[in-house]
């Protein structure tokens, strides 16, 4: 299996976030999954893009996300 970024998230602008980690597998019937992890810490970025791309197909889906201002913790 070919080490391929296949998760693209982006703001809005089209900046690209680089700091999640990204995990491929194959099963046994040669079947792909990908599982990606992202972690905000600022609470300026309301909304972004998850790309996922199949580069053998040139397949690709993409989602926007909304992550509400209440998702952050606030301080007291």
């Amino acid at each position: 299996m070919h080490d391929l970024q296949v998760v693209s998230v982006e703001d809005l602008s089209g900046e690209k976030f680089l700091a999640f980690s990204e995990a491929q597998a194959q099963d046994a019937a040669r079947l792909f999954s990908v599982e990606a992890s992202l972690v905000v810490r600022d609470s300026s970025v309301e909304n972004m893009t998850c790309s996922i791309l199949n580069p053998i197909l040139s397949w690709e889906k993409v989602k926007a996300v909304f992550t509400p201002e209440s998702f952050f913790h606030r301080s007291l």
